[in-house]
């Protein structure tokens, strides 16, 4: 089972919701945040199995951090960091927020000094409290 750091998943939340806008440019958070959410899904199932499987490939394809992470974390505790971080940070303050701009967000220059970081390691240390894993 693979492992990734906080940074790894956060590079590849950036990829997969810029996936996302170019498979439609109108998409919202909620939209990833309904699909991912791995705590409803159905006997072991995404609700929305492509966006798993891109979740999955957007992973294996992130290049390692230039230095070592705090934390090791499973897809889908990455996913459930994602999920959270997407929730708390944008949906809870604009229930229609595009992912254009959480992308824009996202390309921060100083990301390790802002406020965005600070935010997504709050959502990496919740991801990390879920321990289903499931082999998909």
């Amino acid at each position: 089972m693979s492992k990734y750091t906080e940074y790894q998943i956060f590079k590849a939340m950036s990829e997969l919701v810029l996936q996302q806008i170019n498979l439609t440019k109108d998409r919202e958070v909620l939209d990833i945040i309904s699909d991912l959410d791995v705590n409803i899904w159905k006997e072991k199932t995404p609700i929305n199995v492509a966006l798993w499987f891109d979740w999955k490939e957007v992973l294996s394809t992130t290049p390692p951090p230039s230095k070592n992470g705090k934390f090791s974390l499973t897809a889908e505790q990455g996913a459930v960091a994602m999920c959270i971080f997407l929730e708390k940070r944008y949906w809870k303050n604009d229930h229609d927020t595009l992912l254009s701009k959480v992308y824009n967000e996202l390309q921060q220059e100083n990301l390790f000094d802002s406020e965005l970081w600070t935010e997504w390691l709050s959502a990496i240390e919740e991801g990390r409290e879920f321990d289903k894993i499931w082999d998909y």
